[in-house]
């Protein structure tokens, strides 16, 4: 495997050209570095000229940090996050969902659903459909 050392920088320029000629990027599977998105993606994404919009909460995080240092013996949460160029509001439901609204035109929901269970998916589905209706 490469290591992350020549890998990142590769990374964040890619995400920096995404980010350039979108008006939302959505993320799945981002290691935090604590309880913040990693700094190299942090900079990636100002670079392509949006902000990190919408992230995981700090309780969900801590949980998966937890859950992963239980399973798998490293204490690193992942979860989603959600990357604009221009947002109204914004609401981090977990580390598996995020509903972000980007003025009155149009919402971002970035789903990250269980695949083992229907009636998961389909809370978690209803549960970002409400954030969203809220606002």
């Amino acid at each position: 495997a490469v290591e992350w050392g020549s890998r990142v920088g590769k990374l964040g320029r890619r995400v920096a050209e995404l980010c350039e000629g979108c008006e939302a990027v959505c993320l799945q599977e981002v290691e935090f570095e604590g309880l913040e998105a990693p700094r190299w993606l942090v900079e990636a994404v100002e670079s392509g000229g949006m902000r990190v919009a919408c992230v995981p909460t700090a309780a969900d995080l801590r949980r998966v940090a937890e859950r992963n240092s239980r399973v798998l013996g490293v204490e690193r949460a992942v979860g989603n996050v959600v990357a604009a160029r221009r947002v109204e509001w914004s609401c981090a439901l977990s580390t598996t969902s995020a509903c972000v609204g980007l003025g009155n035109d149009w919402v971002v929901v970035n789903l990250h659903l269980d695949a083992t269970s229907e009636a998961k998916r389909l809370e978690t589905t209803r549960r970002a459909l409400d954030a969203g209706r809220w606002r």
